[in-house]
């Protein structure tokens, strides 16, 4: 950190001069108005430039960056990525988009492009690991917005994904969020993050196991039996109670609104949707389960 210089001793007072004063104060306001948006554009440009290439960590890392550009048309760009409406010109080191009637334009101007652009021009190329930072980062972006819908679509997107860079949104957006059904998602989604993530702690990560325990879909299951390799013993072990606690109904894959046996559909006889499923009636049989659903 550099330190001040000393002022001159006829201003040890604090009290410079009003003609001085006000021109630096007056050249400092005009300085930022001017170059607020220049900064604002370069940040995108530069985030942009990661695009221009064929390689997949090179994609990612411009994922990141243009997520945390701030830019208003971040969300955009990266739909476009998702979409393959994304392309780049190795030979001009450029980014372009499509929009959705297929018109060609500069990703860092928005100026339209005449014609199919250059010669060279490629779609940027995604892949699973992509696909899932995009989701995270999209995520991301639409976690404070003020659409309901979009929010509790942005959690699930994020709850899939489990990027650790999105933590941060996920913690603020939790803070923010006054909505309970969206906020028990966003608590899902930041245990989903913690269990994943290397520098968490034992006890995060236990405390995380039963936040993602109460959500009792499948998609919980194929969490906790995903975990990696370093994790503790005694999270997998909760890991593991957490999963085998699950009734079978609730385990097995969906069948309209209810669960049905793996194999089996609507017409099956064993299948929990019809009412032939034994000698007994389908709500007797739920009567008698060892898992009442107030459990869930």
């Amino acid at each position: 950190m550099m330190r001040a210089r000393k002022a001159p001793a006829r201003y040890s007072s604090g009290k410079f001069p009003q003609y001085r004063g006000g021109g630096v104060a007056v050249l400092l306001v005009i300085i930022m108005m001017f170059a607020a948006v220049p900064l604002r554009a370069a940040g995108l440009e530069e985030a942009l430039a990661h695009f221009a290439t064929d390689d997949y960590s090179e994609i990612e890392e411009g994922i990141t960056a243009v997520a945390e550009s701030g830019d208003p048309r971040a969300a955009s760009i990266i739909e476009a990525l998702q979409d393959g409406r994304l392309f780049y010109s190795a030979e001009q080191k450029k980014v372009f988009y499509k929009d959705a009637s297929g018109k060609l334009f500069d990703a860092v101007t928005a100026a339209p492009i005449a014609g199919d652009g250059p010669a060279d021009i490629d779609t940027v190329g995604i892949n699973n690991r992509l696909r899932r930072a995009i989701d995270a980062a999209l995520g991301g972006l639409t976690l404070m917005s003020p659409d309901p819908a979009k929010r509790y679509d942005a959690a699930q997107a994020v709850f899939k994904s489990r990027e650790a860079n999105v933590l941060p949104a996920i913690e603020a957006a939790i803070e923010k969020e006054t909505d309970a059904r969206i906020k028990r998602v966003l608590n899902e989604a930041r245990a989903a993050i913690i269990l994943n993530a290397d520098d968490a702690s034992e006890a995060d990560k236990l405390a995380a196991v039963a936040v993602i325990r109460a959500r009792g879909d499948q998609d919980f299951v194929a969490l906790l039996q995903g975990l990696p390799a370093e994790t503790p013993a005694a999270v997998v072990d909760a890991a593991k109670r957490a999963v085998a606690s699950m009734p079978p109904w609730r385990a097995s894959s969906q069948c309209g609104r209810r669960r049905r046996m793996p194999g089996t559909d609507c017409r099956s006889a064993r299948c929990c949707c019809s009412p032939r499923s034994g000698s007994r009636s389908r709500s007797a049989s739920w009567a008698s389960s060892t898992w009442p659903m107030a459990r869930w």
